[in-house]
């Protein structure tokens, strides 16, 4: 991307478990970088010790080190020889592998690179008040029925019982099926191809305020409850309110809703992960 590095006014990040045994969102930031990375829940982990976020544990490590090397080339080729790494120490195949969504902003003094994987979130704040959303919905038009009917049930006040679980691992094993295939979606885990496969985009560095990058969890506060309209107010807030409290705000808007009934989501809480870069 090249080595000209200007200087960020701020950086915040912050991170909350949801309701399942561990988080497994990352972040990471650096001179000029930031990334943010959430780890697949699944219902049935294929190797024991190894579930998304132990994926996305190891995928943020080598992300640092390739970023940090900034040998040129594309996020992408970054993303890709990331994947192989991880692949290559742990002997990951494609079907076994745990996944894990990867956003990342990367800038010097004159442009801004933003990339996506999968259903985390990035956006870039210009100064006009404008903003540009990056998003990956690829994942949510695989297995529609299942997602459907997990999503109806829970609408009728069925609750996060066995047969929501049920309806999960059903949906999961369609999905891998769709995995990192055309036609399907495209996620980090075994197949270093799937990077190549990212929403992109380049914008220039002048006009610029500020980049958000989040995981689906905190990006629930302004696409799914909206507590905050858009992204401009979800950063105007942050010249009050640090991102932790704003992570733990949506934990309690959540808990208003513990069974999914009106806002149907995959889980009581979700973890929840974002990266605020003031330019």
């Amino acid at each position: 991307m090249g080595t000209t590095r200007a200087p960020v006014a701020r950086i915040a990040a912050a991170t909350r478990q949801g309701s399942g045994s561990t988080n497994q969102d990352r972040y990471v930031v650096g001179e000029h970088y930031a990334a943010v990375l959430d780890g697949a829940s699944s219902e049935s982990v294929t190797i024991p010790g190894r579930d998304g976020g132990w994926y996305a544990e190891a995928l943020s490590h080598r992300l640092v080190k390739f970023l940090d090397e900034d040998a040129g080339g594309t996020t992408a080729d970054v993303v890709a020889r990331a994947i192989a790494d991880v692949r290559d120490a742990y002997s990951l195949d494609p079907e076994s592998t745990p996944t894990s969504t990867v956003a990342i902003a990367r800038w010097t003094d004159t442009s801004i690179d933003l990339f996506v994987l999968g259903d985390s979130t990035a956006v870039a704040l210009l100064a006009d008040g404008t903003e540009l959303l990056q998003t990956d919905d690829r994942l949510a038009n695989v297995a529609r029925a299942e997602r459907d009917a997990y999503l109806s049930r829970l609408a009728s006040g069925a609750g996060y019982d066995p047969g929501h679980r049920d309806l999960l691992r059903r949906l999961q094993a369609h999905q891998r099926a769709e995995r990192n295939q055309p036609g399907g979606y495209w996620i980090a885990g075994a197949e270093p191809g799937a990077a190549y496969q990212a929403i992109t985009t380049r914008l220039s560095r002048h006009g610029a305020a500020a980049i958000v990058l989040a995981t689906d969890g905190a990006a629930s506060a302004v696409d799914r409850y909206q507590l905050l309209p858009d992204w401009q107010a979800f950063v105007e807030r942050l010249k009050t309110l640090d991102l932790a409290p704003l992570l733990l705000e949506i934990e309690q808007h959540e808990a208003f809703d513990p069974n999914g009934q009106h806002w149907p989501r995959g889980k009581r809480h979700d973890d929840k992960t974002a990266v605020y870069v003031g330019l």
